[in-house]
């Protein structure tokens, strides 16, 4: 089977990629960007926070987000996060709200990737300790 990949990119750079041969989350490589004057936003693997989950929640989708399933799919079969703090050790799981709220926009019309990109990229909120 040819490889196939699938990268996300935000206003902060790549998120990340999944390809049909990683089935398991692979672990997100520190970054730092330069946001122009307004601030720098980095990110250590080896820190717990929020972003780490958040980072991890994306990186199990993606994985998932091959030729032969859809955005839909991959929501779906993310084990669901069992405590309010996954960043302490449920790495690789992603909130429930998150998925409700995917399913809300599609359920609007909303494509699939586009779903996605709004819910667990653009906004995020659904994952604890990153809504504003």
């Amino acid at each position: 089977m040819p490889r196939a990949m699938v990268c996300v990119m935000s206003v902060a750079g790549l998120l990340g990629c999944a390809s049909n041969d990683t089935p398991q989350p692979r672990p997100v490589p520190p970054f730092s960007v330069d946001l122009k004057g307004v601030g720098t936003v980095s990110y250590d693997p080896a820190r717990k926070t929020p972003v780490h989950a958040w980072a991890y929640c994306l990186r199990t989708v993606l994985d998932c987000a091959k030729p032969a399933a859809d955005f839909a799919t991959c929501v779906d079969r993310a084990p669901r996060c069992a405590t309010a703090t996954p960043w302490m050790g449920e790495l690789g799981c992603c909130p429930a709200p998150c998925a409700t709220a995917f399913h809300a926009r599609t359920g609007t019309g909303a494509q699939p990737a586009e779903a996605f990109l709004s819910v667990f990229v653009e906004d995020a909120s659904c994952m604890p300790g990153l809504a504003p």
